[in-house]
């Protein structure tokens, strides 16, 4: 299973949230109910680069709260994939979100952001 997220804009700093599908980044944290069992362990992320000297770290949430699949992306670079140390795990009845979070000194925010998450 693949689930996928997609920010067209975000501001260059703050947390945000990603919406499932595309849109802009929210500051208000987005939560989606899961109607099934999950499991993911790979974080990929797409990006069209920024400038500047900071980074996006972005955050497989669930019921609000980060677990251990997390992904630092410099703002310049196209692309990166981060693999979990083990699989997180996602029952019905569970929410599921991403968050992005901005580090450092960014002069413009990485557009056409996609995050995937799967089973690596």
């Amino acid at each position: 299973m693949m689930l996928l997220f997609g920010i067209t804009s975000q501001a260059t700093s703050g947390t945000e949230y990603a919406p499932v599908g595309l849109g802009p980044a929210q500051a208000t944290d987005l939560e989606y109910p899961v109607t099934q069992q999950l499991r993911f362990s790979e974080l990929r992320v797409s990006q069209t680069p920024g400038t500047g000297a900071g980074s996006v770290e972005y955050t497989l949430m669930r019921n609000g709260l980060a677990t251990s699949l997390t992904l630092s992306i410099p703002v310049v670079n196209p692309s990166a994939v981060s693999d979990s140390a083990a699989d997180i795990d996602f029952q019905s009845g569970d929410t599921i979100g991403l968050l992005a979070d901005k580090v450092g000194v960014i002069s413009s925010a990485p557009t056409s952001v996609l995050i995937s998450v799967g089973e690596g």
